[in-house]
C-alpha cells in the first residue's frame, strides 16, 4: 500500500530537466482551481483542479483520488503529463476523506456503505465526477480515473456504481486483499515492520506530518529487541492507531478482513478497465492479479485488461523500466507501458485509435520480449511437477524411495532476515526496500534453519507461466510454523557481459503462509506437535502460500508476504519425500491468481532448480500474542520466495513447546504451469515467517513468470522466522 502517488509527484518533478523545470515554473499556461466539492452527506472534500488555457476544444478530466496529497501531485502531473504520455487532459487531484484539506473522518480501505450516511470512497468518486463534469469550463463530459497503491484501490472501487460520465479506470497495483497477500499480510503472516510502518504515517497524523522513527538504523536490531507485540506498540502508541488495533483485534481473515477485501466487492464492471502490476511488486503483486481474476468470470464485454511487467511497486509510471536493482531487461518497459497507457485513455476519453487492446499483456523478462494473450494464465499451459529426493536433490521425476525426510531446527533468537542487513526504514531515503525482491538470494546461503533443494543444470529451456504452487508435507515438534516458498533461478558462475552477476540468485517468486491456518483461513488451530506428517500443505495459487489441507475451508486467491513466528521456542521441523505425492491431493480447491512465463534460456546459461526450507524467519513479520497463528509461504511466482524484513516481535501460539522445534519437511510435488521448458526453476520453502526480499535488476530471471534465469535454477523452500516491514512506498 505505498505511498504511490505521493512519491510520483515528486519523481515528475525531478524528472525535469533543469531547463525544462524553470520554464514551466515560469508559464502561465495553466490555471489552477482549489476547491472544496461537497459530498452527498454534506462532507466537503479538498480537489485540484489543473487546465491548460487558451484551448478552444473541450477536453476529458484524468482524475486521481489519494490520501497523500492532492497539492503536489496535480502539480506535478500537470508539468510532467506530455512526459507521461498523457497532455491534453484537465488533471484533478482529490484529497480523500479525513487527508490532507478534506473533511471528514479516514478509514483505511473503507468498506463499502460503511461511512457516515452509507458513503464510501465509491460514491465520494461519483459524487465528485459529478460536480465536475458540471462545474469545471470546457470539459467533454468524459472522465478517466487511474492511480497506484492505495490509489490504485481508490480507481477500482471508482468503477462500483460509477456515474455514467466515467469512461476508463486503470487501478495500478491496487491493494486488493491486505490480508491474503496484499501489504499487511500474506496468508496470515503478518507484515511487521511494513504494518507498524505505514499505520504510523497514515494515522498518527493526518497529513503525513509525523513519520516512523524506529530508534536503530537496521530495523532487524530494532523489532526483535521488543518481546511481544504489545511492547512493540507500547513503546511507539501504536494503539492509537486504528489500522494497528485490526491487526491485534482481527489476526484470522474474519468478516473485518473480508469487508476490506476488493476482489470480494468489485466482481463485475462497466467501465473499461486497465489492471497494472509488476512481477516484483514488493508491495501490491496480489491486488491486480486477484482483481483481474474475479473480474473475468463476469467479463462478457471485454472490459477488464491485464498489464504485468518487470518493475517494483509504480516503477512503471516514471522510471525508464530497463534495470531492477541488479536486473537489466534490456528495454525500457516503462516507456513501453506509458505508450499503451496513452493509447488506452486517449481511445476511451477522446475517441482516438482503433481500441485494440490485448486481454493480457505480460513481460518476458527472458526474451526481453513483451507478449500477449486473449487470457491469463495461457490456456495452452501445461502443468509440471517438481519433487524433493534426498540429499537436496530436486527433480521432475517422481522420488521412488518409499520414504524419505529431512529437517532443519529453528532457533527464533536468530531468525532469518528477508533482505541483507541492514534492513533500513521502509520509506527512508537509503532504503533498499523497492528491489529487495530482487536482491542476490545467497545472503541466506548456509543457514542451519534453511534447506535447499536443487536441480542440476537443466537440459533444455524452461518457461513458467501462471501459477506456481508448492505441496509441502511436513510436520513440527511446535504447535505452529510459516512455511515460505521460493522459486530461485541460479545464475552461471561465470557472465560473459556482467562478472558481477556469476552464480547470482535469483528469486523469481515466492511466498509464506502460517501454518495454523492450514484448515481454514478464518478459524486458526494450533498443529499438533511431532505430527506425522500425513496431509501435504499446499501452496496455492499464487501468489497464496502454503497450505495444509485439512478440511474444506475458502482458500484465497493468495498472498505474498512472510509474516513473524508465532511461537518464541525454537523448533524441529521435518519433512517427507512422498513418490506419490503428484496426484490426487488433499485439500481445498484453491482458486488461482496467474503469474507471467517465465522463459529460460539453454546456452551458456544452463539453469538448475533449488529448493529450501527452513523455520520462520524475524525481520517483516510479526504474531499478535492472542493470534492463533500466521500464513504459510504461497506459491512461487516464478522464481523463489522472499524473506522476511525487519524481525518481528514474537509471539506465543498455543500450547508450545519449551524446546527448539524441529521441522522436517518431504518432497512433495510442486506444480509449475508453463509454456514452454526453460533454463531454470527455483523453489525455496521455509517454515515459519518468510517473506521476498528487495528486488534487485538481475538480467534474465524475471518475476513476469516471463524471465530468462541464469545457467542454473533453483527452487528454494525456505522457513523463516516472520519479520514485518515499514511503510509502503508513496
Amino acid at each position: 500500500m505505498r505511498h504511490s502517488l505521493g512519491v510520483i509527484a515528486i519523481t515528475l518533478t525531478l524528472a525535469l530537466t533543469p531547463t525544462t523545470a524553470r520554464a514551466q515554473a515560469a508559464d502561465t499556461g495553466w490555471v489552477t482551481t482549489d476547491t472544496m466539492i461537497p459530498a452527498r452527506d454534506g462532507v466537503r472534500l479538498h480537489t485540484v483542479i489543473v487546465a491548460p488555457k487558451n484551448v478552444t476544444t473541450p477536453l476529458p478530466i484524468l482524475m486521481d483520488r489519494t490520501p497523500y496529497g492532492a497539492k503536489g501531485f496535480a502539480t506535478g502531473l500537470s508539468r510532467g503529463a506530455a512526459q507521461l504520455g498523457l497532455g491534453g487532459y484537465i488533471y484533478v487531484v482529490q484529497d480523500i476523506r479525513g487527508r490532507y484539506g478534506s473533511e471528514g473522518t479516514f478509514d483505511m480501505n473503507r468498506p463499502p456503505h460503511s461511512g457516515h450516511a452509507g458513503t464510501d470512497e465509491s460514491s465520494d468518486t461519483y459524487d465528485a465526477i459529478d460536480w465536475l463534469v458540471k462545474n469545471v469550463p470546457n470539459n467533454n463530459g468524459r472522465v478517466g480515473v487511474f492511480g497506484i497503491s492505495y490509489p490504485g484501490w481508490l480507481t477500482a472501487v471508482a468503477g462500483i456504481g460509477a456515474h455514467p460520465a466515467l469512461k476508463a479506470i486503470s487501478p495500478q497495483a491496487p491493494m486488493g486483499d491486505a490480508w491474503m497477500g496484499d501489504d499487511f499480510f500474506h496468508q496470515g503472516a503478518f507484515r511487521q515492520s511494513y504494518g507498524l510502518e505505514y499505520s504510523w504515517e497514515m494515522e498518527a497524523s493526518s497529513d503525513g506530518s509525523i513519520t516512523p522513527s524506529p530508534a536503530r538504523y537496521d530495523t532487524y536490531d530494532w523489532y526483535l529487541s521488543f518481546p511481544t507485540l504489545a511492547a512493540l506498540a507500547q513503546a511507539v502508541g501504536a494503539s492509537r492507531w486504528p489500522t494497528w488495533r485490526r491487526f491485534a483485534e482481527h489476526p484470522a481473515y474474519d468478516s473485518v478482513w473480508q469487508a476490506h477485501a476488493l476482489p470480494r466487492y468489485f466482481t463485475h464492471t462497466t467501465v473499461p478497465t486497465l489492471l497494472v502490476g509488476g512481477w516484483w511488486d514488493q508491495e501490491d503483486e496480489y491486488g491486480p492479479l486477484a482483481t483481474y481474476r474475479t473480474l473475468e468470470r463476469t467479463d462478457t464485454a471485454g472490459l477488464d485488461h491485464l498489464v504485468m511487467g518487470p518493475w517494483y511497486h509504480g516503477q512503471w509510471f516514471t522510471d525508464s523500466g530497463i534495470a531492477l536493482g541488479n536486473v537489466r531487461f534490456g528495454r525500457a518497459t516503462g516507456f513501453d507501458y506509458r505508450e499503451l497507457q496513452s493509447k488506452w485513455f486517449a481511445y476511451w476519453l477522446k475517441g482516438e485509435g482503433d481500441g485494440t487492446f490485448a486481454k493480457a499483456t505480460v513481460f518476458d523478462a527472458g526474451t526481453s520480449e513483451w507478449r500477449t494473450f486473449d487470457r491469463w494464465p495461457p490456456a495452452n499451459a501445461v502443468h509440471r511437477h517438481l519433487y524433493f529426493h534426498d540429499h537436496g536433490a530436486l527433480s521432475f521425476d517422481a522420488p521412488t524411495a518409499a520414504t524419505g525426510d529431512d529437517h532443519y531446527l529453528s532457533d527464533p533468537a536468530h531468525p532469518v532476515p528477508y533482505r541483507p542487513r541492514p534492513v533500513e526504514r521502509t520509506y527512508s531515503k537509503t532504503s533498499r526496500w523497492r528491489r529487495w525482491e530482487t536482491e542476490d538470494q545467497r545472503f541466506v546461503d548456509g543457514r542451519s534453519d534453511i534447506l535447499t533443494w536443487q536441480t542440476p543444470p537443466l537440459a533444455e529451456d524452461v518457461s513458467v507461466a501462471g501459477d506456481v504452487v508448492g505441496h509441502l508435507y511436513a510436520s513440527t515438534s511446535g504447535s505452529d510454523a510459516d512455511w515460505a516458498v521460493k522459486l530461485i533461478d541460479v545464475f552461471p558462475d561465470t557472465v560473459a557481459d556482467r562478472a558481477v552477476m556469476g552464480g547470482y540468485e535469483l528469486m523469481v517468486t515466492g511466498d509464506i503462509m502460517r501454518g495454523r491456518y492450514r484448515r481454514s483461513w478464518e478459524h486458526p488451530a494450533a498443529i499438533t506437535p511431532n505430527a506425522e506428517p500425513g496431509r501435504a500443505i499446499h501452496g496455492g495459487p499464487s501468489p497464496t502460500g502454503v497450505h495444509v489441507p485439512e478440511g474444506p475451508p475458502y482458500h484465497g486467491t493468495g498472498a505474498e508476504h512472510l509474516v513473524s513466528a508465532v511461537r518464541p521456542e525454537s523448533a524441529d521441523v521435518r519433512g517427507e519425500h512422498l513418490p506419490g505425492a503428484a496426484r490426487g491431493l488433499p485439500g481445498p480447491d484453491t482458486p488461482s491468481v496467474s503469474h507471467g512465463a517465465l522463459p529460460l534460456e539453454r546456452g551458456d546459461r544452463r539453469p538448475a532448480l533449488s529448493a529450501t526450507l527452513g523455520d520462520r524467519g524475524a525481520g517483516r513479520y510479526g504474531g499478535f500474542p492472542d493470534s492463533p497463528g500466521q500464513r504459510c509461504p504461497p506459491p512461487l511466482r516464478s522464481a523463489r520466495p522472499r524473506e522476511t524484513a525487519a524481525p518481528a516481535a514474537r509471539r506465543r501460539g498455543p500450547a508450545e513447546s519449551p524446546r527448539s522445534p524441529d521441522t522436517r519437511v518431504g518432497a512433495a510435488p510442486c506444480p509449475l504451469r508453463g509454456r514452454r521448458a526453460t533454463r531454470a526453476l527455483c523453489t525455496r520453502a521455509s517454515a515459519v515467517g518468510t517473506r521476498r526480499s528487495s528486488p534487485p535488476d538481475p538480467p534474465r530471471c524475471s518475476r513476469s513468470r516471463h524471465s530468462t534465469p541464469g545457467p542454473r535454477c533453483r527452487a528454494a523452500w525456505r522457513a523463516q522466522r516472520s519479520a514485518r516491514s515499514g511503510r509502503p512506498p508513496r
